[in-house]
């Protein structure tokens, strides 16, 4: 906040609907920057940002938000089940779907081995789990809520196996 110069400047880009977009650069280069200021976690100084031609700030913060699946590069978990932790509060999500988005997200057979599956608790923010595992409850979290924007910082920072998979 106290620094003058714009970390971003002079960005431009479209999004088609149904398109995948990866954002790469050097650490510090605005990637997580951007995402923020999507999220409206932080405002723009100058510029705007367009949603069919509308500034998201026309939107209501709420239901912006409501329109975006967000997975941060560290994920919030809370100590109580991996149920409660994928379906935050909704106790109407049924366990089905749940299972479903564990399912895209690669985190079922995991689950699915744990002696309480669903049940199992996590501890506070995840203790139980690896960086990755966490990260991929958000992303069961994220596919659950089904949204038409899905942002995730640093999606494959955690799991290195997909990341060597991808460089095949």
């Amino acid at each position: 906040p106290s620094n003058e110069k714009d970390s971003l400047s002079s960005i431009q880009f479209s999004i088609l609907s149904g398109q995948k977009i990866t954002l790469v650069g050097k650490s510090g280069a605005g990637k997580s920057s951007l995402l923020k200021l999507i999220m409206r976690f932080i405002e723009p100084r100058t510029g705007k940002i367009l949603l069919n031609g509308v500034d998201i700030r026309a939107f209501s913060l709420v239901d912006w938000r409501r329109q975006i699946s967000w997975v941060s590069q560290k994920p919030t978990l809370f100590n109580t089940t991996i149920l409660e932790n994928i379906r935050l509060e909704d106790s109407s999500i049924p366990e089905d779907a749940v299972w479903q988005a564990l399912e895209q997200a690669r985190l079922a057979d995991f689950v699915q081995k744990l002696p309480a599956q669903l049940n199992t608790p996590l501890g506070e923010w995840g203790a139980r789990l690896s960086g990755g595992q966490a990260q991929r409850i958000a992303l069961a979290r994220a596919f659950l809520k089904n949204a038409p924007l899905v942002l995730m910082d640093e999606p494959t920072a955690l799991t290195p196996r997909e990341l060597e998979e991808r460089r095949v």
